[in-house]
């Protein structure tokens, strides 16, 4: 559907927020990147590693991902919208910043592991910083939780949240969506939208960054649906200068357009 439609709806990226495969092993990464080479040269894309594309069997038991081997950064970053990646780990893309130019302004999308650890979003947050002209759109497999409010470590009772995966013991610090909002997202007035997955299936959230400016979070994952989602995508239409953004999702599969309120909605943007 993406390929077929790039030039009817302009699109200009393609944002995927994690769990890319199951259980992270060979076959599946090689149907992955099979699906994902109908779109190279034609539409670039940005991929948030999940919880399910870490660790043996997909357990998060490690941040060993075979991404690297069948997505290799030689090949992401050869695209001119490819900014660059974490600066402790320069031969992954695991993390990584992309900047294009729609709607007459710069936009950074801005891709973060599943549980980020501490100083990944040292990282995130300088590359923001060093770059105040973009509008900054997050992409993170685990930020808000099916009921539209941030994971949070003061919360009893959340679903699946980060910090009971096996990574939380590593030493290296898991950050869930609450501590992503505070020392990445909120500290930023170019900050506009956090995009995630992890739970079904859709949620969304408005909050008041340090500035005062608002910023969209928006739950998106249809994978428990019939046929692992019926290939359910969420389709954001921007306005002329990007004031306001069409949301509406729809299913290649069931050619159906949905009309529920969580995944049919228009968003105004409080821009810089």
């Amino acid at each position: 559907m993406i390929e077929e439609n790039i030039q009817s709806y302009t699109i200009r990226y393609v944002l995927h927020v994690g769990d890319v495969v199951q259980h992270n092993n060979e076959n599946e990464w090689k149907i992955a990147r099979r699906a994902f080479a109908r779109l190279d040269g034609k539409v670039p894309y940005a991929i948030a590693l999940g919880n399910h594309d870490m660790g043996p069997g997909g357990s998060t038991g490690s941040r060993d991902s075979l991404f690297g081997k069948h997505f290799p950064l030689a090949d992401l970053g050869g695209l001119p919208s490819f900014g660059g990646v974490y600066d402790k780990e320069p031969d992954k893309a695991d993390n990584s910043h992309h900047s294009f130019r729609a709607g007459g302004r710069q936009w950074m999308i801005l891709t973060l592991e599943f549980g980020p650890r501490d100083d990944v979003l040292r990282w995130a947050d300088e590359v923001v910083g060093k770059h105040p002209e973009h509008s900054v759109i997050v992409i993170t497999h685990a930020y808000l939780d099916r009921d539209g409010r941030r994971y949070d470590r003061t919360i009893p009772d959340q679903h699946y949240p980060p910090q009971d995966y096996p990574i939380a013991g590593d030493g290296a610090g898991l950050n869930c969506g609450e501590d992503i909002w505070r020392k990445l997202v909120a500290k930023h007035r170019n900050a506009v939208m956090v995009v995630s997955g992890h739970v079904c299936v859709a949620a969304r959230l408005m909050s008041k960054a340090d500035s005062g400016n608002l910023v969209h979070q928006m739950l998106v994952n249809y994978q428990d649906q019939e046929r692992g989602g019926n290939g359910w995508l969420r389709l954001l239409r921007f306005s002329p200068g990007a004031w306001s953004v069409d949301v509406q999702d729809y299913s290649p599969v069931l050619d159906k357009w949905s009309d529920h309120p969580d995944r049919r909605f228009v968003l105004s943007l409080d821009l810089p």
